[in-house]
């Protein structure tokens, strides 16, 4: 009995058999893909950095821990699904009540950003449960054909490398998936009415975390939503207010028509040179694109003041 490349193996036959070329390199690769797929998918109750509460005295004690993040899977190009993460480091149990969304520059007064509702939120549910499906579905069949094709690389012994190496990368990428989606709905789970943000009152226990959500819908003039306010009044009545920092929000895939103006705006002053990636699409970070919200921003408050 040996180990070797993290496998146990128990009998000569096993021995001889994983020692050829081909099923180390395949061994080597599943092991080395999985050990990387372990160390990075961890879930945590900390899913961006942590919120800035306003008030010196919160600032000083702060009576939550708070991140914020969207999750991409769930979010469309004309919706975000924002997610809260919201842990009680006190010992007794807290109470939040009366919370509102407060959203970048002008988007509150504006009424650029609103919170999805009602009829539509059942609408959307739906849409979302068929397109799963479907994902499911197509990644499964996907997975079938690489397996069949490693397969069949394995039976010619000119390609048995390349076949063994192809069927653990598809393994590697199997369970790769499924520690990821698993990750996400562990820090970022999908929520119901229960643990809706703007719910009636949202109860924390003494020690522990919740997570909370919402779905936002945007108009195409909504300035781009790197961070949210919430502002919320505790058990005793006491109003607090925090700032949270979306990170990775390009990842939601929303408010592209927004991405769109400012990166033509960006252009008219001047601000950057189009530059194509090899696949001819545009390269902007999303750092840049929030750079040049805040400077349109700018001007344009520097406009109305004159």
């Amino acid at each position: 009995m040996f180990l070797r490349y993290g496998f146990l193996v128990n009998d000569k036959t096993n021995k001889e058999e994983i020692m050829k070329p081909g099923s180390v390199s395949a061994l080597r690769l599943l092991t080395l893909l999985l050990t990387s797929t372990l160390l990075s998918a961890c879930a945590s109750h900390q899913i961006g950095p942590e919120a800035t509460f306003v008030s010196p005295q919160d600032q000083a004690d702060p009576p939550l821990e708070v991140s914020a993040a969207f999750r991409g899977d769930l979010c469309s190009p004309q919706i975000g699904y924002l997610v809260f993460s919201v842990r009680n480091p006190q010992d007794k149990w807290q109470r939040l009540r009366n919370v509102e969304l407060l959203y970048p520059y002008a988007g509150q007064e504006a009424g650029a950003f609103t919170v999805v509702s009602g009829k539509k939120l059942l609408a959307w549910a739906d849409a979302q449960n068929l397109k799963n499906q479907r994902e499911s579905h197509n990644a499964s069949m996907a997975r079938l054909a690489a397996l069949t094709v490693s397969r069949v690389m394995i039976e010619d012994e000119d390609t048995r490398e390349a076949g063994a190496a192809l069927g653990a990368a598809t393994v590697a990428q199997s369970i790769t998936a499924s520690l990821s989606a698993s990750a996400t709905a562990a820090s970022k789970p999908a929520g119901d009415r229960s643990n809706h943000i703007l719910a009636d009152e949202l109860i924390i226990p003494p020690g522990m975390d919740r997570s909370f959500w919402t779905l936002l819908s945007a108009t195409p003039e909504a300035p781009l939503m790197g961070w949210i306010t919430v502002r919320y009044s505790d058990e005793r009545g006491m109003p607090h207010q925090f700032v949270a920092t979306l990170p990775r929000w390009e990842q939601c895939n929303w408010q592209q028509s927004r991405v769109s103006f400012l990166k033509k705006w960006g252009q008219e002053q001047g601000l950057i040179e189009r530059s194509n990636t090899t696949d001819g699409r545009d390269a902007f970070s999303s750092r840049k694109l929030m750079q040049l919200e805040e400077e349109y921003q700018a001007q344009q408050q520097a406009m109305a003041s004159q």
